[in-house]
């Protein structure tokens, strides 16, 4: 297969990708086609903004895109952060201000409350052809303070059903075999291995 192109601008998320489908796949960062390219999530859903990004960056030249769309929901929150999970702390909110937004807004919450989910839609999309999803889920839940140096985003605060320390502390090995950016990317490689 060619060069498919994935639309992220987070360095962090291409890595995860790149890790998890590993060498089978000639994945390439969106900014060596389209150096400065950008988008607008303006989508109400994850899936709506993973299109988004597929079609900017097939705009501009690709054949073959994937774009992902992920973030955190948590049941007491009625589903926020969600697709502003990027953003939550505002437009240029860096994980450090998220983390410190969502600790405020569930520090009133008891234990038993802090139920979440991370939420990934990976979009694959070729040229003259409709978009396929594939979505992936991680429950668990929150802690009250930022645990471990590993990973990105929401890692550390939060903890996967079964385990005992956050996906900041577990690292990656076990992080991209469990997360749901993982279990959407393993929908992808078996749809590419079923249709190529």
């Amino acid at each position: 297969m060619s060069i498919i192109y994935l639309a992220s601008q987070n360095k962090h998320k291409v890595h995860e990708i790149q890790a998890i489908l590993g060498k089978t796949f000639n994945i390439r960062p969106c900014d060596e086609l389209a150096p400065g390219i950008s988008w607008d999530e303006t989508g109400s859903t994850f899936r709506d903004n993973a299109l988004i990004k597929a079609q900017a960056v097939l705009a501009r030249g690709a054949h073959t895109v994937i774009s992902d769309d992920s973030g955190l929901e948590v049941a007491s929150l009625h589903g926020a952060p969600g697709v502003y999970s990027a953003r939550y702390a505002g437009p240029n909110a860096d994980d450090e201000a998220n983390n410190l937004k969502l600790l405020r807004d569930i520090n009133h919450l008891p234990e038993d409350q802090l139920q979440a989910r991370f939420v990934c839609v990976i979009c694959f999309l070729q040229e003259g052809a409709s978009p396929v999803f594939f979505e992936g889920h991680c429950d668990g839940h929150l802690v009250k303070k930022t645990v471990g140096l590993k990973g990105f985003g929401y890692d550390p605060l939060f903890i996967p059903t079964a385990y005992h320390e956050t996906f900041a502390e577990l690292g990656d090995d076990i992080k991209n075999q469990i997360s749901h950016r993982a279990r959407a990317l393993i929908q992808f490689k078996e749809h590419l291995t079923r249709e190529f």
